[in-house]
């Protein structure tokens, strides 16, 4: 239902509603990208084809999630020693997306569950690190950098490591005692 439709139908049955003034502060977002849903709908982008888009994309992104675990399943392996390692190679003759995805997933398997602090925080910080791999596969040096509580590995070998982060050594008493 719009407001309009909702507006009209409550007078129609004489049910009294109240009007929310913080739906006309422009401090909050949505009241500004309220304001600019007339201007949208005048270029073609009006409800249904925001509805159709978030579809579409629903459906895309269905799909790019399957393709990505497929590819997952087909080029990691698991070390002895319990961390995910991938072709360095192979991941990069994947399109940008799935490398992205691919190491979201990485982070996911040897993290045990899907980090949900800031989706899109931890998105940004993927799609740097998948550029950052990138082009030290490129150049052929090695590469580390944690993220998410692992440790990402690119050595001159070409293959990608994903390990749980190492426990930061603390120093010992004896060298942090003061002398007498």
């Amino acid at each position: 239902w719009s407001k309009s439709e909702l507006i009209k139908l409550c007078e129609d049955l004489g049910q009294n509603f109240i009007r929310d003034p913080s739906n006309q502060n422009p401090s909050f977002a949505r009241t500004r990208l309220r304001n600019l849903l007339p201007d949208l709908a005048r270029e073609g982008l009006e409800r249904d084809g925001f509805a159709r888009l978030a579809s579409r994309a629903r459906r895309a992104e269905e799909a790019l999630d399957q393709v990505a675990q497929a590819r997952f399943d087909h080029l990691h392996t698991i070390d002895p020693s319990g961390y995910v390692t991938l072709d360095g190679l192979s991941w990069l003759e994947e399109p940008e997306e799935i490398r992205i995805r691919l190491i979201g997933l990485a982070l996911i398997r040897t993290k045990g569950s899907s980090p949900k602090p800031d989706p899109i925080a931890r998105l940004e910080q993927i799609e740097t690190l998948n550029g950052l791999l990138e082009q030290a596969l490129i150049k052929g040096e090695a590469f580390r950098q944690t993220l998410g509580g692992c440790l990402i590995s690119c050595s001159i070998d070409k293959r990608l490591a994903i390990q749980h982060e190492p426990t930061r050594r603390r120093p010992s008493s004896a060298a942090t005692a003061k002398p007498d």
